[in-house]
């Protein structure tokens, strides 16, 4: 997925003439949330990267409760 992105910054900067500094950092902050929010990845079952970010922090978060839930239970026992 790195090597995507990278690419797609790499066309970007070779199609693209900047004025300046700022319009060269707006243009990339401008793709990178692009990138992030709208442009689904197939490596990720075709997910945004933040959404799939946002499914991996639930499934984290409930990984995590399930677990101590079962470590309390047992040493109730």
């Amino acid at each position: 997925m790195v090597e995507r992105f990278n690419g797609r910054i790499n066309e970007l900067l070779q199609q693209t003439r900047f004025d300046s500094r700022a319009d060269l950092e707006t243009t990339l902050l401008n793709y990178l949330k692009l990138y992030n929010h709208h442009i689904p990845q197939r490596a990720i079952d075709s997910k945004t990267p933040i959404l799939a970010l946002k499914e991996g922090k639930k499934s984290a978060l409930s990984y995590s409760s399930n677990a101590f839930t079962i470590k309390r239970d047992s040493a109730l026992n």
